[in-house]
Parts: structure tokens; sequence; C-alpha cells
């Protein structure tokens, strides 16, 4: 999922085609909506909080920030949430 907000940046026709080829869902949010941004916030502020601990534990350069962000985005997008409740598919 690609949330943004009403801005021109991701509202281009190639976007239009590369969200349905690759079946991304996309949520539009309310522009000037603090509430909508305190949660993007927040989740970025997870994302880079384990990031630096992961490079950290391990002694890690950063050079790996990339990877180590991809890795952390890859299990936060597996760990269960409350809004996902009754919605997932165990089998």
């Amino acid at each position: 999922m690609l949330r943004s907000n009403k801005g021109i940046k991701y509202n281009s026709k190639e976007f239009a085609k590369f969200y349905k080829e690759k079946d991304v869902k996309r949520e539009v949010t309310v522009g000037y909506a603090p509430e909508q941004n305190e949660v993007l916030k927040r989740k970025n502020r997870t994302v880079i909080e384990m990031v630096g601990s992961m490079l950290k534990e391990k002694d890690l350069p950063n050079k790996f920030w990339a990877n180590a962000i991809s890795t952390v985005v890859y299990i936060l997008n597996r760990f269960p949430t409350k809004a996902m409740v009754d919605k997932i598919n165990t089998s």
C-alpha cells in the first residue's frame, strides 16, 4: 500500500499504471490532517529506531542502512496489527 497526500508527486499516469501492474493499493490522506501525519511519523520513527538498533547490535557500518531498512519493513509488514484482526488468512 502507498499512502500519500493529494500532492502531484504520486498522481501521474505512470504511477497509476505501476499501481495497477504491481497490485499496489493506494490510500490518499486528507491534506493538512495532523492526525494522519502523526501516524506516519510514528511508523517512520519505529523503522529508523529498529534500523539503528540492528546496525549497532551487529557493529555494522552505515553503508548497510538501506539493507537494514528493507529488512525492517519486511518484518513489520508481516507483524499482525489491531487493524488486521480477523483479516489475516492463515491457510
